[in-house]
């Protein structure tokens, strides 16, 4: 979890309203709970996907196919219920 401090900045604005921040707390414990069901390997992949790595670099890098890397990329897509990349790097911010 200590790698995904690295891919995305932290917040620097404050959160304003209380009930907001209640709302928030909720999100980022779902969010930290639905990147906890991954394996250390989706997690590996995951990281390189949200630094914008492509497939074939992400499978140099851990040292598997880029079948290998198709394949966990899909299960970590299904694993955090996100539709789109965009969606991911969503859950994973709301998470740090």
């Amino acid at each position: 979890m200590a790698q995904l401090m690295t891919v995305v900045p932290a917040r620097t604005k404050p959160i304003d309203d209380a009930d907001e921040g209640d709302d928030r707390s909720s999100a980022n414990a779902s969010a930290k709970a639905r990147l906890n069901a991954l394996t250390r390997r989706q997690r590996e992949v995951m990281i390189g996907v949200c630094e914008g790595l492509s497939n074939k670099v992400i499978a140099e890098r851990l040292d598997i196919s880029q079948r290998t890397v198709e394949y966990h990329r899909a299960q970590v897509m299904k694993r955090t219920a996100c539709a789109s990349l965009r969606d991911l790097i969503r859950l994973v911010m709301r998470a740090s």
